[in-house]
């Protein structure tokens, strides 16, 4: 099953079991797909659909960062689980660890002798094969940790 059809799938389930908060970013995610679909003018894959999913938990956290300043709890509550809902939908996340024998292995692959220089070509083979698991925060902190 693809992720968009588990996106669709848990939709028509939340609309049968009267989930609104799951029902709504369901539906926008789901119409957010379909625009990029028709802008692309070609299917999504599944980290083209992570992607999107990443930027839309971004902006909900960017929400709930300024709803924390205010007094409306409400809506905190809300935007809290609509991140919470689509946190669901994402892989997991290779650990600190896991990023560093990743970056280990592939410094052996590309045959990687200066990383100072190459750092523009490990980020780049790393995020091509593994975007959807490496948190790339994590991965330049790894890198710049080598350097030093």
């Amino acid at each position: 099953m693809t992720l968009l059809e588990k996106l669709t799938a848990d939709y028509k389930e939340s609309m049968k079991n009267k989930e609104e908060t799951r029902k709504l970013i369901l539906n926008y995610v789901l119409a957010q797909i379909k625009q990029k679909k028709i802008d692309m003018q070609q299917e999504l894959s599944d980290d083209d659909i992570i992607t999107l999913i990443r930027k839309e938990i971004k902006a909900l956290c960017e929400t709930i960062s300024f709803l924390e300043k205010g007094n409306n709890q409400e809506e905190l509550a809300i935007e809290t689980e609509k991140k919470n809902i689509l946190e669901q939908y994402l892989p997991q996340m290779l650990s600190r660890e896991e990023t560093w024998a990743l970056l280990e292995k592939m410094v052996k692959e590309l045959w990687i002798t200066d990383l100072k220089t190459q750092r523009g070509m490990i980020m780049k083979a790393v995020k091509e094969q593994y975007k959807s698991v490496v948190d790339g925060a994590i991965l330049n902190d790894l890198i710049n940790e080598k350097l030093s």
